[in-house]
């Protein structure tokens, strides 16, 4: 502290920056410090700040986290009005890694703080926030993982051309982010298009760029471009509720990558989509077997399950998400799963909306939901919830449920209209013809 107080511009060491980012106690001195030394540098008071935030991030304050960054952004902003058209703003934060030669830069340093701030906002569930605050981010400083997390806000908002906008944005800076494929195809890009996109990225000549290998098919009909097409059309095949092809693509993927948990979890919620839950079960305890503590699609390992009525294994299920994470959407489906599956409505009700609670980006809570509530006979609510699924995840699913909620509410022709719409985007679909 006395070196602190007799500096004028002092940079944090990496050990020091480590212990503070562990220890908020120590960035309570550093703060005190900071206020007493008016010759500190503003590069300094921007380190002090984002450490001791990234310090409360830590302890999941994050409310108050926020409110360091924002003085931090504040420092900058001085610096910028005192150094108008010179440069020299040589930081080093905890969350940028690897500092460049010749000092930092002031715009990168803004971006990469009003990105822990978004993170913040998103893990208070405040995405229209998050989305605010990454969009002041100029495109010059959008890093890969910004893109990414930008273009799910977009997602989540309903904004779904500038998602795809987004996610096209993010392949132009790494067309490998798998991510971003399966988004777009999600998103309903038609399969045409997505090629097209892939044909920019890979030329001929990198084609058999990398190929995976130890699989029962041949390598080289798994080269680079090959491969994420197929990928591709797996995933589009799922969106157009033709289960049955995206199970079988799924499958094939899986002998070349076995255990590949990603895999697994996408043919179990395949599987639950086609009304194959013994199939579905089957996958997902595969998937525990590989990896125990896996959160991901948990909620539909619960679906399937309840609809095979083993309930004892989906109260077990429940125990286990409650154990791992119980701050988890997936935690709070298995739970109002679980006493949906004991006939009570209104406890199982009280579970799902506590999940949305805790973040309503999950399509699967607002289905339960919905189904929650035609089965209490609050067709109004339904009808909302449906709507909420419907955005975040067109499937048949969200369809069927909203065209109910209407019927039970007496809209027939919004019902009809919701049908016709369900063709409109998968016109292959058993259900949605039904």
């Amino acid at each position: 502290v006395r070196r602190l107080r007799s500096a004028d511009s002092l940079s944090l060491s990496a050990p020091l920056r480590l212990c503070l980012s562990a220890c908020p106690v120590q960035g309570n001195f550093l703060l005190s410090t900071m206020s007493t030394s008016n010759g500190l540098s503003s590069s300094c008071r921007v380190e002090y700040l984002v450490t001791y935030a990234g310090a409360l991030v830590g302890k999941g304050e994050h409310a108050r986290a926020i409110a360091y960054y924002r003085q931090a952004l504040q420092n900058c902003e001085i610096h910028a009005r005192k150094l108008t058209g010179s440069g020299g703003f040589s930081l080093s934060l905890p969350f940028q890694g690897q500092q460049k030669s010749g000092g930092g830069d002031l715009e990168e340093t803004e971006a990469a703080i009003k990105f822990e701030v978004a993170k913040c906002h998103m893990a208070l569930n405040s995405p229209r926030a998050a989305l605010a605050e990454l969009e002041t981010v100029s495109s010059r400083y959008r890093t890969l993982p910004l893109l990414l997390t930008l273009a799910k806000l977009y997602r989540v908002n309903g904004y779904e051309r500038a998602a795809a906008s987004t996610y096209r944005e993010c392949l132009r800076l790494c067309p490998y982010a798998v991510e971003a494929w399966i988004a777009l195809a999600e998103l309903g890009l038609k399969l045409e298009e997505l090629q097209g996109i892939l044909s920019q990225h890979f030329s001929n000549g990198d084609q058999n760029a990398a190929k995976p290998g130890g699989g029962h098919e041949a390598a080289s009909s798994w080269d680079l471009q090959s491969w994420i097409s197929r990928f591709i059309k797996c995933h589009k095949l799922k969106r157009a509720d033709e289960v049955e092809k995206s199970a079988v693509s799924l499958s094939s993927f899986i002998r070349v990558f076995p255990n590949n948990v990603h895999l697994l979890l996408e043919l179990g919620q395949t599987h639950c989509m086609a009304g194959n839950y013994r199939e579905a079960v089957s996958c997902f305890q595969h998937v525990r077997n590989v990896d125990n503590a896996c959160m991901d699609k948990m909620d539909h390992y619960a679906l399937a399950l309840n609809a095979t009525n083993n309930v004892v294994e989906l109260n077990r299920l429940t125990h286990d998400l409650m154990r791992i994470n119980n701050r988890k959407p997936e935690t709070w489906v298995a739970a109002s799963l679980y006493w949906d599956a004991k006939e009570d409505r209104l406890r199982a009700l009280s579970y799902a909306e506590k999940g949305l609670r805790l973040d309503d980006t999950l399509a699967m809570l607002h289905l339960l939901k919905g189904n929650l509530c035609l089965k209490l006979n609050r067709p109004d609510s339904a009808v909302s919830s449906f709507r909420k699924a419907q955005t975040l995840e067109p499937n048949i699913s969200a369809f069927e449920g909203l065209s109910k909620a209407y019927t039970a509410y007496r809209k027939h022709k919004e019902a009809l209209v919701t049908a016709r719409e369900a063709v409109r985007l998968m016109p292959t679909s058993t259900k949605a013809l039904m």
